[in-house]
């Protein structure tokens, strides 16, 4: 195995290599799980899994999973389109205003969004999955602009980058011409007919995009800053047999998941549910937007004893989590709480066009608007798209406890004509 070793410290070296390939060699080489253990893009659930199958001697060696970088967040390429980057940490959920006492006999109303935006809470440790028995624990996901994973099985074309699958005599840019690269004619077929393969794949993204061209959740579904890095590996004009091999894998990859997204939005486009609740959801994402009624189960925070009667998610597969239509007191009072959980799925997509984790919503808030808060910018979007002047729904009362002004109002429709965003 003398080549191979040779090869797969190589990659072990470069500061490039993808985490999910040094997953696969950690499980096969265990002498070299000491110089993964230092690279730049190695996982705490990597660290861990390193940790477990060493003998106790060589373990300690290993660093803590505190000690390790930051989850690694590609290099932005200086391309013409947008970047999508994860969304900056969301400011901590403020009290609610407080309901009227119930009437006797009546059961207390649950607490108005009570940790309505999980990914609000979630702390580094949300970002990785728990350690396997047998094989290395994948790599994070990418933290998609404030998608909360937390056993909702969405796709997550954002986290796509990560999972780049490396063969052996596959790998891309981590060799030289003069290190493994095929010569003569052969050599340069296979990259002819590779790069034709990438450009096949390449349209077949075009075509797939036009779906939802336009849609205020666009920068969730196509992971535009993963898709700038294949392309200028593409454009590399030192293309090897291996960096040609890496291209054309990436982009299968890319254009799969892309297909899986759009198929799966396209078939929920009609309301099956047959509730007000779904039809706003609908045409809010045309499909790419997803809605369920299980708050209870998806949103509430397990050391509170208040529960939650709603919830979002972000990522390539955004969904709104709200109790039962039956629960709420009136029709009005579930398309707030659906108005507001949407809103925080547009904050999301807005985070999501920009390549420094801002957004033109937070930039709103940090001039003071909407009492500077996201919670109440969800509720001024709720309120604006009602015409209500009042988080007053009779026997409850939602939201955040502020009810947005005037100008506020005129500075939410100029942010939601921004982003195609429905606002009546």
């Amino acid at each position: 195995m003398g080549d191979l070793e040779d090869w797969e410290a190589g990659v072990v070296r470069d500061p490039r290599t993808p985490p999910q390939a040094l997953a696969d060699i950690a499980e096969r080489r265990y002498d070299l799980h000491a110089a993964i253990a230092a690279h730049p893009r190695v996982y705490p659930g990597l660290i861990q899994w390193m940790d477990s199958v060493k003998p106790a001697a060589e373990a300690s060696a290993l660093p803590e999973p505190s000690a390790l970088p930051e989850p690694f967040t590609p290099t932005q390429l200086d391309l013409p389109a947008d970047t999508a980057q994860p969304a900056s940490p969301a400011q901590p959920i403020p009290s609610a205003q407080p309901a009227p006492p119930a009437s006797p006999g009546q059961s207390a109303p649950p607490a108005p969004y009570a940790n309505a935006a999980p990914y609000a809470n979630a702390g580094p440790s949300s970002q990785y999955y728990p350690i396997s028995a047998g094989r290395p624990v994948p790599p994070p996901r990418r933290r998609g602009v404030g998608c909360w994973l937390a056993g909702c099985g969405c796709l997550t074309l954002a986290g796509l980058f990560m999972v780049v699958l490396f063969v052996l005599g596959g790998l891309g840019s981590l060799t030289s011409s003069g290190s493994g690269t095929p010569a003569g004619d052969s050599g340069s077929e296979e990259i002819a007919e590779n790069m034709a393969a990438y450009q096949a794949d390449l349209e077949a993204i075009r075509t797939l995009s036009a779906d939802f061209a336009g849609n205020p959740v666009a920068p969730l579904i196509l992971d535009q800053s993963e898709l700038d890095r294949i392309a200028a590996q593409a454009a590399d004009p030192d293309m090897t047999v291996f960096a040609s091999r890496s291209v054309k894998q990436s982009i299968s990859w890319f254009r799969a998941n892309l297909e899986t997204v759009v198929a799966a939005a396209q078939q929920r486009r009609t309301n099956a549910s047959g509730t007000a609740s779904e039809a706003l959801v609908d045409q809010a994402g045309n499909g790419y937007i997803d809605i369920a009624w299980d708050a209870a189960q998806e949103c509430n925070d397990p050391s509170s004893e208040e529960s939650a009667i709603g919830c979002a998610e972000g990522g390539s597969s955004p969904m709104v989590h709200i109790m039962g239509e039956s629960d709420f007191p009136s029709a009005l009072a579930v398309e707030h709480v659906v108005l507001h959980e949407l809103a925080h799925v547009y904050q999301r997509a807005d985070a999501a066009r920009f390549d420094d984790q801002s957004s033109d919503a937070g930039r709103l808030t940090a001039q003071g608007l909407f009492n500077g808060s996201d919670e109440s910018f969800a509720d001024c979007y709720a309120l604006t798209y009602q015409n209500l002047w009042s988080l007053d729904f009779g026997e409850w009362i939602y939201g955040y406890g502020y009810v947005c002004n005037d100008s506020e109002r005129q500075a939410m429709r100029e942010w939601a004509a921004s982003m195609n965003v429905p606002l009546p």
